[in-house]
């Protein structure tokens, strides 16, 4: 005879499965119901007003990252709408892209030289050089 090194096959009969602890995948399956969940229906707008127009000229500039996204959630605009402003921004020299594919417009507001010449030299202190 052969002598075999592995253990006896584990038997599955259902006392011995309960025993060890598992269950057949027929008891362990929970049912499945709908929970009607149902989000928040957005009624955002599809064209601008005066309000909603000065508020995104002077808003837009000053996010770090402009997207549909942000701008669609932020001024309560749609996201096609969200999309002509962007093109508005950039034609207009207020943005400049980063990432522009059919799926995704990524733009970051263009600083003016003027401000950024003032940041850099005024906050510095440290030690003088030698």
């Amino acid at each position: 005879k052969l002598i075999s090194t592995q253990p006896p096959p584990h038997p599955t009969t259902s006392h011995t499965t309960m025993a060890f602890g598992f269950a057949p995948a027929a008891q362990k399956k929970k049912k499945w119901t709908a929970q009607g969940r149902t989000g928040e229906k957005l009624s955002n707008k599809v064209v601008f007003d005066a309000k909603t127009w000065n508020s995104f000229v002077k808003g837009a500039p000053k996010m770090k990252v402009i997207t549909v996204a942000k701008l669609s959630e932020q001024f309560g605009i749609t996201g096609s709408l969200a999309k002509q402003a962007i093109r508005e921004l950039a034609d207009k020299g207020v943005a400049r892209p980063v990432v522009h594919t059919s799926n995704m417009l990524i733009y970051v507001p263009v600083a003016p030289v003027e401000v950024e010449e003032k940041k850099g030299g005024a906050g510095k202190k440290g030690k003088k050089q030698k």
